[in-house]
């Protein structure tokens, strides 16, 4: 059975202030989900940030490991195909012919396509951790991601290495009632290696 997840882009960049342990998880982990059977759930805005913030940070580390060089190379181009669908919502976007990944696109922007409810309670949770829009957006593909994976009865794993959206996170999820488990990269490669 598929691994349904959503990974902050700390979770997709191996350098910078995190410990070594989260870096050595997130090299570790760009190797090995590519022939892994997941379904990521993104954004278009998600893989613009992707395509800016993540792509200057990768330039600073190599070699980079497979999904990370792949999403260096295609990352504009995903974006600028996800941006000018007609269609809001892609199924089984794969990044390459031999991966086992697929990318589930759920909105455009995520945080327009929740309900005012939950854009409110977002929006509190913007304020009290600081986030940042990309960490707001990645909060909307959670939110939206849970929907589809709530009908499969299966967990939404929601991965990242800051510390500030994990909590927002696990607040979200206590106040919402929703079916995620946030863990570091780190834990997510130990349940990844384990199925």
């Amino acid at each position: 059975m598929a691994i349904h997840v959503v990974l902050d882009h700390s979770a997709l960049i191996p350098c910078g202030s995190k410990p070594e342990e989260e870096k050595i998880a997130i090299h570790r982990l760009g190797d090995i989900l590519p022939s892994t059977d997941i379904v990521w759930y993104v954004s278009a805005e998600y893989l613009k940030t992707v395509a800016t913030v993540c792509i200057r940070e990768w330039r600073n580390h190599h070699p980079l490991p497979k999904l990370q060089s792949s999403l260096h190379r295609i990352a504009n181009s995903l974006a600028r195909i996800v941006r000018r669908s007609r269609s809001i919502v892609c199924n089984n976007l794969r990044l390459a012919e031999d991966y086992h990944i697929k990318m589930h696109v759920v909105a455009r922007t995520a945080l327009n396509s929740v309900d005012s409810k939950t854009k409110n309670a977002i929006d509190e949770l913007r304020e009290r951790y600081e986030l940042w829009d990309e960490d707001v957006e990645l909060l909307a593909i959670a939110v939206l991601s849970h929907g589809y994976v709530s009908k499969y009865g299966v967990e939404l794993h929601v991965v990242t290495a800051d510390s500030r959206l994990e909590n927002a996170l696990n607040e979200l999820r206590d106040r919402m009632k929703l079916r995620i488990v946030t863990e570091r990269p780190s834990t997510f490669l130990i349940h990844v290696e384990s199925s």
